[in-house]
């Protein structure tokens, strides 16, 4: 499933609260910085539908940060 569906309106939770968490961000911090509320972005994170305003805000707040670098796993062997 693609990170936003269009025709319905709805993120898909998982694959949203991935996005946000690998840019460093709690889900607090990510609703301030992308000028929406709490309850909005819960919504989206339970792939309920949002309006095109929100899911616009929330694509502008993903990128204005960038995916942390994996840290290096040692090799268990």
């Amino acid at each position: 499933m693609p990170l936003w569906n269009p025709r319905s309106g709805a993120f898909d939770g998982a694959q949203l609260r991935g996005a946000i968490v690998m840019r460093g961000w709690t889900i607090a911090e990510f609703a301030a910085l992308s000028k929406i509320s709490l309850a909005c972005l819960y919504r989206a994170l339970g792939g309920y539908r949002v309006t095109d305003r929100t899911a616009i805000r929330i694509f502008e707040g993903l990128r204005q940060g960038h995916p942390l670098p994996l840290p290096e796993l040692p090799n268990a062997r």
